[in-house]
């Protein structure tokens, strides 16, 4: 009933399933499923204060148990996602204080990670990893704590696999952080994100990334370059994505977005008329032959029928 009434987004209803559930049952095994699923709901209502207050009761009465790190981390993922990031900090420090599983262990490194991404106006102690308020215009020594954090997570990678997933997700947040600064006009701003979102995807995923998730990392950093307006770079590495994975489900959006550089980039006055011609129509051809039933088709012969009769 309580997961029903979450999905819905009805805090209040989880809220009193879940106390009602602890105040009746609370020796039971789930109590701390219970008491997790309660401090979610009063974070999701934004009752943060009495949310800090149930992670500190958690933290006292179950901080034994084998499953309380992974509970903390779902916890910590929860704060992020309500972009209280300082907190979110803060519950990933529990799980590192706890008597955790290298994985529930390395996946509160991430979540520390990914969390500093945004954390503009506070720094990280990068020992304690405690989080203190700070000058906003002074420079930040959170990138020296992130880059540890992911150089911690490559030398597990073949202990505890999957750490290259971890990391992709970090470089997405400097990406998403990038297109929230692109949202507002600040293109500095915008190039700095994108390509640290490139630096991190490069320098840490290329070489350990299994074949499927390549495929993930070399289409966003695709992305990351349309969205800076490097429209040459982006094509070349979308062209790459579809060249080193034929059969891929999602080529005909690569495709699509190859035929969208091309466009802006002639919006944009970076190539002439008549080349933007030939490699329009020739990308959006190539579309219709090799996916003829994509979602995209109808779009892609309207931007044909134009470029052909210019």
């Amino acid at each position: 009933m309580a997961a029903d009434f979450a999905d819905r987004k009805e805090a209040d209803w989880v809220i009193e399933v879940y106390a009602g559930l602890l105040e009746t049952l609370p020796e039971h095994d789930r109590a701390i499923r219970f008491h997790a699923g309660l401090t979610k709901a009063v974070i999701q209502k934004g009752s943060l204060d009495a949310a800090d207050e149930l992670v500190d009761l958690l933290e006292r009465d179950y901080q034994s148990r084998p499953d309380y790190a992974g509970v903390v981390n779902d916890l910590g993922e929860t704060y992020r996602s309500q972009k209280e990031y300082a907190r979110a900090i803060n519950v990933f420090r529990k799980t590192l204080a706890a008597e955790s599983s290298q994985q529930d262990a390395l996946s509160a490194y991430a979540g520390i990670a990914r969390s500093a991404v945004w954390l503009d106006d506070y720094a990280i102690d990068p020992n304690s990893f405690e989080v203190y308020e700070t000058d906003p215009n002074s420079p930040s020594a959170n990138e020296m704590v992130i880059d540890s954090i992911i150089q911690k997570l490559m030398a597990h990678y073949e202990q505890t696999r999957r750490q290259d997933y971890l990391v992709c997700e970090i470089g997405e947040d400097y990406y998403f952080k990038g297109l929230n600064a692109k949202s507002i006009g600040d293109v500095p701003q915008l190039r700095a994100e994108m390509n640290r979102a490139i630096e991190v995807w490069e320098k840490n995923i290329t070489p350990y990334a299994d074949a499927g998730y390549q495929y993930h990392v070399n289409s966003f950093i695709g992305n990351a370059y349309r969205d800076m307006g490097y429209y040459e770079t982006a094509i070349r590495y979308f062209r790459q994505v579809i060249k080193d994975w034929p059969r891929s489900d999602g080529n005909w959006f690569v495709q699509y977005k190859i035929i969208l550089c091309y466009e802006r980039s002639y919006n944009a006055g970076k190539i002439e008329q008549e080349d933007a011609q030939v490699q329009i129509i020739e990308a959006c051809r190539e579309l219709l032959e090799r996916y003829p039933e994509c979602r995209a088709k109808g779009n892609v012969q309207q931007i044909l029928l134009t470029y052909e009769a210019m």
